[in-house]
């Protein structure tokens, strides 16, 4: 998925708000100071609808709103499709406005973006996130939905997703490759058999490449954009190689560099121009709506070079805002606990379980036992966790990235002056951050 579009003057401003107001509550924990709008309602004072609203960019709940209105009766969910790219900047407005529904789907990648403000349900309060159900779920994904001083649970997990290949098996077997997926993983382990078969591909016009940043893209999927510390955290060896062979690609004209969201990238696949595709696991659904007339041609496979990457989370949160608390957190939990759907990795483990019990084959992918690989890859993947710097500063380091790669510059040098950069800019607001958190402790 692309990056979220966020100001980070708007950041930095939300971070000296928060710092001031807990210096003006003199750290006294028996009034929480809020610079957000107090709630309008409480619970029991009041009889609650029996109806909530939900933000959703993704479409993975229909199933489940009929099954818990079934369950439900006389209750009534309603699913407002938000868009992807502009979920971060709608829900930030609707907190400051109060005008908010009772849950919103929010990107793994944006969640830092809500650690250190208020607005938002503590899921670890009376009534909620009870032991016997945090013992279900994965420890990564339930650290990465806590507040920065880990006080407050304002992100229920809902799913994860690893980054795949997805390939063309008959363009594998046409051309002498292998074409089961765990062979040609282990095949494209090797950097130059990887380049062999990209430029003995490119004679025949053929991709194996959507982008020259592709192996970039690898790398950085398995390493978070900075450290526990808020220090930029990717000037090390295994990006700067990935670097070097982006410049390769580029050198020899070995990626078709066609968004696959494009017009020209869809026919690509269509057509069997483009042979390689690397996405989440969300990549099974995509491809069959480009293409439905390829379906049995595709397999799924864990990345070259023997990465394993991150591709993307969902999760849920609660405003405080919400009317009516108690069913909203009720369809919470029953959507992560019975997010057991083909294609997704669940947060909640039983449902993993409950997956591979299913023993289902993808169609599309030719019988593959796809939610086998998704669940083996997520078993080994990074699930970091993500700073309130992440989707600005990440989009920064991208075009700073693409710049060094058009002007084949020496990696390590651009990676040192990236980092520099990146530290500079976000000097201040650490600064802030590293303060208010002494000041929580």
């Amino acid at each position: 998925m692309e990056q979220v579009r966020l100001s980070y003057r708007h950041l930095l401003a939300s971070l000296i708000v928060c710092f001031f107001a807990l210096l003006l509550s003199g750290c006294a924990r028996t009034e929480k100071v809020s610079t957000w709008p107090r709630e309008h309602k409480t619970l029991g004072k009041e009889a609650a609808p029996q109806e909530i609203t939900i933000w959703a960019y993704s479409e993975n709940y229909m199933q489940l709103v009929e099954q818990f209105e079934k369950n439900h009766q006389g209750v009534k969910v309603h699913i407002k499709r938000v868009n992807y790219h502009d979920h971060v900047n709608v829900y930030r407005e609707a907190l400051v406005s109060g005008k908010t529904p009772d849950v919103m789907e929010v990107d793994h990648m944006a969640l830092g973006e809500f650690s250190v403000i208020e607005g938002l349900v503590d899921l670890k309060g009376e009534g909620f996130l009870e032991d016997k159900l945090k013992n279900t779920m994965s420890i990564p994904l339930l650290k990465s939905g806590h507040s920065l001083d880990n006080e407050r649970l304002f992100a229920l997990p809902i799913s994860t997703s690893p980054l795949l290949t997805y390939y063309r098996k008959d363009i594998m077997e046409k051309y002498g490759y292998p074409s089961e997926p765990e062979e040609l993983a282990k095949y494209l382990e090797s950097e130059e058999r990887l380049l062999a078969m990209a430029i003995r591909l490119r004679q025949e016009g053929i991709y194996m490449m959507q982008d020259v940043s592709n192996p970039l893209d690898w790398a950085e999927s398995a390493i978070p954009l900075f450290d526990n510390m808020y220090m930029f955290n990717r000037n090390n060896v295994h990006i700067a190689r990935a670097f070097e062979l982006s410049q390769k690609l580029k050198e020899s004209g070995l990626a078709l560099n066609v968004p696959l969201r494009t017009k020209a990238g869809k026919e690509a696949v269509r057509s069997g121009k483009q042979a390689m595709v690397y996405l989440g696991t969300w990549g099974e659904k995509r491809l069959k709506e480009i293409a439905p007339e390829t379906k049995g041609l595709w397999r799924a496979t864990k990345l070259p070079l023997g990465t394993y990457g991150f591709s993307d989370g969902t999760y849920f949160m609660m405003p405080k805002m919400s009317n009516n608390k108690q069913l909203a957190w009720e369809f919470m939990k029953y959507v992560y606990e019975h997010m057991d759907q083909d294609g997704l990795v669940a947060a909640h483990l039983p449902s993993r379980l409950q997956l591979l019990e299913h023993n289902s084959r993808s169609e599309f992918l030719g019988g593959q036992h796809a939610n086998e690989l998704y669940v083996k890859l997520t078993n080994h993947i990074v699930e970091y966790r993500p700073t309130p710097f992440d989707v600005d500063m990440e989009e920064k380091y991208q075009a700073r990235r693409q710049q060094a790669i058009d002007g084949n510059s020496k990696p390590y040098e651009t990676l040192s002056s990236i980092e520099h950069a990146i530290n500079a800019e976000v000097r201040q607001s650490r600064k802030i951050l590293m303060d208010m958190m002494s000041v929580r402790r």
